[in-house]
């Protein structure tokens, strides 16, 4: 954290700098472009997908799919996805939620 940041007056304060430094610090993502990456790399899928098993299981052998030109894992991310983004209704509605999990979720594998 530099120096300037200090002193920390808050806890709100503290969240407050770390949110900055944070939003300084993201790297920029091409969302359109990798939706439209991602969409060439996944064959049609059927709705609607209750769970992250299902998406899974309807994908099938292939788990490793590609993210700004580097692999992630299809079943570490899917452990990731919260719940209550389940059941997705749509090809739409598919496409929404990951382009806001792409924004906010490293999936990117080291």
């Amino acid at each position: 954290m530099p120096a300037y940041y200090f002193p920390i007056f808050s806890k709100e304060n503290l969240i407050e700098k770390m949110a900055e430094i944070i939003r300084i610090n993201q790297k920029y993502i091409d969302i359109p472009k990798e939706i439209e990456n991602l969409k060439k790399q996944l064959p049609k899928l059927k709705y609607p997908i209750s769970s992250g098993e299902e998406l899974v299981e309807i994908l099938g052998e292939k788990v490793a799919y590609k993210f700004e030109k580097k692999s992630f894992n299809l079943e570490r991310v899917v452990e990731q996805i919260p719940s209550d983004y389940f059941p997705i209704k749509s090809e739409n509605e598919f496409y929404e939620k990951t382009a806001r999990l792409m924004a906010i979720w490293p999936f990117v594998s080291p």
